[in-house]
């Protein structure tokens, strides 16, 4: 059986993650106006965020699933360094942590649906908007077609969020972990450096706070209101939020974790398998909300309190 080991470090023997991304390029075939999406280097820019994907040129390998930049500008308009941290490799020479991924919950665990050596296509058939279709090569990881698509927003409440859809189409590619193994959906990595502090509602929808630990043991519906995260930097209380859309399946649980080779706070949504596994298509659509301590002010976010969620943040 084909497996792959998740690398991950204690605290004292993280390190930089690898490979320098490229900025955007845009093309004259650009969409114009507040969003241009080229889909020739696979690279989107808003009035907020600059967004670079693997291609076959500047950001080879070509894993159209793997984000290797991400900046966003706060209410000042200040642009940040990349958040997008990758490191370690893979297969085909991928990174074996980047932003994008979708795996198990636990390292060494298939399913591994969008990992290093992913391949497929990216367009944007759509303003605002890219579908990226992939399948992983059954020698680097579990082979079903994924379909993920982004919407961006150029103007307006929802200018600090993307909105990302992922399906999985278990209905026509049934699969079962005989561990009975969860699966992380979509995993966004950020520097486990900054942003340090994971932040969350509990079970009385209150605002939580945890540090990072290596390979949690996911939060479950005794201790997670089952909703949203914040992965925060503390010494600036900015950073990013993922909510989850209403239409999602009930049963998730969060995975608070960090990665050694990306040196990464790799925290994600945690679908756990079915009992007899996955046999119905499965659709989750998350809202990647960036924040400051202006667009998301403390006094919205108090220890022990219910949380006020960003402006524009959601459908």
């Amino acid at each position: 059986m084909f497996t792959i080991t998740l690398a991950r470090l204690g605290a004292s023997a993280l390190i930089a993650a690898t490979g320098a991304a490229h900025p955007p390029v845009l093309s004259a075939g650009a969409i114009t106006g507040p969003i241009k999406i080229n889909t020739k280097t696979h690279s989107v820019m808003t009035t907020k965020f600059d967004i670079q994907f693997g291609n076959a040129t500047t950001n080879k390998p070509s894993d159209p699933e793997r984000i290797d930049l991400l900046t966003w500008k706060n209410h000042k308009g200040i642009k940040s360094p990349n958040l997008a941290v990758r490191g370690g490799s893979y297969c085909n020479g991928d990174a074996l942590e980047s932003w994008g991924q979708s795996y198990g919950s636990t390292e060494g665990q298939q399913p591994y649906l969008i990992v290093g050596g992913s391949t497929g296509t990216w367009k944007s058939p759509a303003p605002g908007q890219v579908v990226i279709k992939t399948n992983t090569p059954k020698t680097c990881g579990t082979h079903i077609p994924m379909t993920t698509t982004y919407t961006f927003y150029g103007a307006g409440a929802k200018v600090n969020e993307i909105k990302v859809s992922r399906t999985v189409p278990f209905g026509t590619h049934h699969y079962a972990n005989p561990s009975q193994e969860g699966l992380r959906m979509y995993v966004p990595r950020l520097s486990l450096a900054t942003y340090s502090q994971v932040i969350y509602p509990d079970k009385n929808e209150k605002v939580a706070t945890s540090a990072l630990c290596d390979n949690c043991t996911p939060l479950g519906p005794s201790a997670w209101g089952g909703r949203w995260f914040a992965d925060n930097n503390p010494s600036d209380n900015s950073g990013l939020l993922v909510l989850r859309s209403k239409t999602d399946q009930r049963k998730s649980e969060l995975e608070i974790d960090e990665d050694g080779l990306s040196a990464s706070n790799n925290t994600a949504i945690d679908l756990p398998q079915p009992a007899g596994g996955w046999k119905s298509t499965i659709t989750e659509v998350e809202y990647l909300c960036f924040y400051d301590s202006a667009t998301w002010p403390l006094s919205k976010r108090r220890a022990g309190h219910t949380v006020t969620l960003p402006a524009g943040c959601g459908p």
